[in-house]
């Protein structure tokens, strides 16, 4: 296990989740309107390749500005969640799979979690991420403050990452995605945790999960 700010277990150190895994696994797959030439494309124009681009060093100041910006928008305007979901992100590489997809599936995963850690668990998250996607610097300062967990599932054949800066000493840290690697980390008001996950030519799926302030003592962390 790897301690904090980024906390990483393997799942397939914990027994109790065999069966979460299996369907993590199972829900792992390519959407059959998946097209690789137009995500190409889509992630080919110039702003997008700059955004991706800008992963490799610590965040800019153009990038620090955008995310408080959006973060002022939010609290003046909260977004709207339109529908039906589109298949891709205007400013980054995710295939957002969307809340619709094999919902009973998914709700029993959830529950899963949610008699793992003896308390309500939320679902926050459900991305592939193809050959060259990516999702850009954000801390998520809109979202609710509390931890996160993140199951990744990656294809054999390929590389992706999950890197993030140490709020504590700026140090930028990147972690090379293993499949059934679970992330855990807390989002706070008053310390912004900058993290961004690039696959570089693997097909990576991550699942994520709103889950309770008392984690470490089930985990053992």
């Amino acid at each position: 296990m790897k301690q904090g700010p980024v906390y990483q277990f393997a799942i397939e150190d914990i027994p109790a989740l065999a069966e979460f895994w299996n369907m993590v696994k199972t829900l792992s797959f390519i959407p059959a309107e998946f097209d690789m030439q137009s995500y190409i494309k889509h992630i080919s124009q110039p702003a997008l390749v700059k955004t991706s681009d800008e992963i490799e060093r610590h965040p800019t100041a153009e990038c620090i500005a955008n995310e408080l910006a959006l973060t002022e928008r939010s609290i003046k305007k909260p977004k709207k969640v339109q529908r039906p979901l589109s298949l891709y992100q205007k400013k980054n590489g995710v295939v957002k799979l969307g809340p619709g997809m094999d919902r009973q599936q998914r709700m029993k995963m959830t529950n899963l979690l949610s008699e793992f850690f003896s308390e309500k668990v939320l679902e926050s998250g459900n991305y592939l991420y193809p050959p060259g996607g990516f999702k850009e610097w954000h801390t998520n300062m809109v979202s609710v403050p509390g931890w996160r967990m993140y199951i990744v599932n990656k294809s054999e054949q390929g590389r992706s990452f999950f890197r993030y800066v140490d709020p504590e000493t700026l140090e930028l840290k990147t972690s090379w995605d293993v499949a059934g690697t679970i992330n855990i980390f807390e989002l706070r008001q008053d310390l912004d945790f900058w993290h961004a996950v690039k696959s570089v030519d693997a097909y990576r799926w991550s699942k994520g999960f709103v889950i309770p302030d008392n984690w470490q003592r089930t985990l053992g962390a």
